[in-house]
């Protein structure tokens, strides 16, 4: 706990210490959702489709809270890098993977806030208030854990080559196509639920049953928490593998 205060403590330090970043991430973030709104067509003579808006909102909270929680490890990294002090990580008493694991989690509960702060202004803009129950908490509980699992996995290549600004660029638009795109409505007629088997996706549709009828279906727990545990051994398996290899051809303090 005392670790995970810590560095919670450094993620809030340097937020408050460039303030300039939050505001254009909310700015952005807010522009975004409104061009998300007019592209889908749900502003129709000045009425908004309520229950279409809530739902986007929703799923669109998951992903200001994905996509920076998987950024956050490989972007620790490349600070650690640049200032030099990557080395110094490699020699603390705790595993690599699990610091920086525990530095994602608590850059994550900094996300957090800035994601209701994000959302707090998406309600004023739009009117809608979204029903955030503890059924739908649930689900980005499982959001988080999933995004630290693919975080490592994506940290583990920056370990190797440092810069995985691309990556993290790449995802963005994917992310929020997974978290958005309703797969459950427009593949009715396939006989295998391939989709649940993509990350975020049981998270995203257990939200939107919920938000449009109250509807809650443990199987997509299930293969949300299946997915969570995949990604997470499959991140920690992926980075102490490349840390590995990395330090086998001592190339750890390299930019």
């Amino acid at each position: 706990m005392d670790l995970i205060f810590i560095e919670f403590y450094r993620s809030f330090f340097m937020a408050i210490r460039y303030p300039t970043n939050f505001v254009i991430q909310v700015v952005m973030s807010v522009s975004l959702f409104y061009l998300l709104l007019m592209g889908g067509g749900m502003f129709h003579s000045e009425v908004i489709e309520v229950k279409r808006v809530e739902l986007m909102l929703v799923n669109y909270f998951f992903w200001t809270i994905a996509l920076p929680t998987i950024s956050s490890i490989p972007q620790s990294i490349e600070e650690d890098a640049k200032a030099g002090t990557f080395e110094q990580v490699l020699q603390s008493v705790y595993s690599t993977a699990f610091l920086f694991y525990i530095r994602g989690l608590a850059h994550c509960l900094l996300q957090i806030v800035i994601s209701l702060c994000i959302l707090s202004v998406l309600i004023i803009v739009t009117g809608v208030v979204p029903q955030i129950t503890w059924q739908v908490c649930i689900s980005i509980f499982s959001v988080i854990l999933t995004a630290l699992g693919m975080s490592l996995l994506i940290g583990g290549l920056g370990v190797r080559v440092k810069r995985t600004g691309m990556v993290i660029a790449a995802l963005q638009l994917p992310l929020l196509y997974l978290l958005i795109f309703p797969f459950e409505q427009q593949f009715t007629n396939s006989g295998v639920e391939w989709w649940l088997f993509l990350p975020f996706v049981a998270d995203s549709i257990q939200a939107r049953h919920l938000v449009m009828s109250g509807e809650l279906n443990i199987k997509y727990y299930f293969y949300s928490y299946s997915m969570l545990l995949v990604w997470t051994i499959v991140g920690a398996g992926g980075f102490v593998g490349m840390l590995r290899y990395t330090k086998k051809r001592a190339k750890t303090n390299g930019y």
